[in-house]
């Protein structure tokens, strides 16, 4: 029985021979050489980039499926950690937690940003996840709170604040690796500094330049 390796190299040999090309000449309309190619078509794929078969592919009609390419679907996932503070808390008849709520690849195995939790991709039932509280299927909770949490008054109100500021310095930290560490203030914001100086001395004292931390150091 052929391997999925193979059933993709013949289908690479019978579009090339439909189109009536050689290798030789595969190789030389798509710029990969005739090594290569000879290789695709006995379903040896291992070494040769996604760039080299996208050539192929053009040169021979075939849509990206064909060479198992096809980028890897998108699927909602969260952080089902309580402690977590990327979660929105909800306090009606009981208390809730809401996911923070990201998309990943289908399959793929992904972290929270905010902890060190892996992120789930399903609910406990199988299905997948929609952005809400509750599985519409099973209609349990995405997120078990626990029972500390529940006996603390004003506790929803609490963590909300706590998060909000957390995630704020985390943004602003984020923010401050991306800007220079210093800047040099311009002439009109040197006056000011220069103003007291000024006043105690006739002549004036002059700043050359000053600089402004904007940044943490490197």
């Amino acid at each position: 029985m052929a391997t999925i390796d193979q059933a993709e190299g013949e289908l690479f040999r019978k579009a090339r021979d439909v189109l009536g090309f050689t290798q030789q000449q595969l190789a030389r309309e798509s710029g990969v050489d005739q090594s290569s190619i000879s290789r695709l078509e006995r379903g040896d794929f291992n070494g040769i980039r996604a760039g080299r078969l996208n050539a192929i592919r053009k040169v021979l009609k075939l849509p990206l499926p064909s060479l198992g390419l096809e980028p890897k679907a998108l699927t909602l996932a969260c952080c089902q950690n309580p402690r977590c503070i990327s979660h929105v808390a909800i306090e009606s008849d009981a208390l809730y937690l809401l996911p923070h709520f990201v998309k990943v690849k289908t399959g793929s195995t992904a972290y929270c940003r905010y902890c060190p939790s892996a992120l789930e991709q399903t609910c406990a039932c199988g299905e997948s996840l929609v952005d809400a509280v509750r599985c519409p299927h099973c209609r349990a909770c995405y997120i078990h709170v626990i029972d500390e949490f529940k006996q603390k008054p004003n506790w929803a109100r609490q963590h909300n604040e706590d998060a909000h500021r957390m995630l704020e310095q985390k943004r602003l930290l984020e923010a401050v690796d991306t800007e220079p560490v210093y800047e040099v203030v311009g002439n009109d914001d040197r006056a000011d500094h220069a103003t007291e100086n000024r006043n105690n001395n006739d002549e004036g004292v002059g700043i050359e330049t000053i600089t402004r931390l904007t940044g943490r150091p490197r």
